[in-house]
């Protein structure tokens, strides 16, 4: 592989990283959730609430390994996350509801690839995918 699209948190040793674009983030909470169905919510109507997290949960969050994980610990009301809006667009059940959380951090996907490794290929690909956005 010589560049792939990821989305931060990402180990940056070892890498050159070009940012593409920012998307906002939507609470994916399990549809009886007492947010499910709003327009939109706040950080603050989230605060409580056992979050879901990759890398270095907090005291109380709960460390998941795949997306496989995320989906299932939601569906059935164990925890809830944030997950850029393309994911809600792209993957919808009746048993999980998404809502734009106003004042999250945008969630940013960014083009990797190893540092010190120049390619004039991988200069083009980051080029064009640059220009697209």
């Amino acid at each position: 592989m010589d560049v792939a699209y990821v989305r931060r948190p990402v180990q940056e040793d070892g890498l050159e990283l070009r940012p593409l674009y920012r998307e906002p983030r939507v609470a994916m909470l399990p549809d009886g959730h007492r947010l499910a169905g709003k327009q939109e919510v706040s950080l603050a109507d989230l605060d409580g609430e056992t979050w879901l997290h990759y890398a270095d949960p907090r005291p109380g969050d709960l460390p998941i390994r795949t997306i496989e994980e995320k989906f299932e610990c939601v569906a059935a009301g164990t925890a809830i996350t944030l997950v850029p809006r393309s994911v809600a667009e792209q993957y919808s059940r009746p048993d999980i509801s998404y809502v734009p959380v106003t004042d999250a951090e945008p969630d940013q996907v960014l083009l990797a690839w190893a540092a010190g490794r120049p390619s004039p290929l991988i200069t083009a690909f980051v080029d064009a995918a640059q220009s697209l956005g």
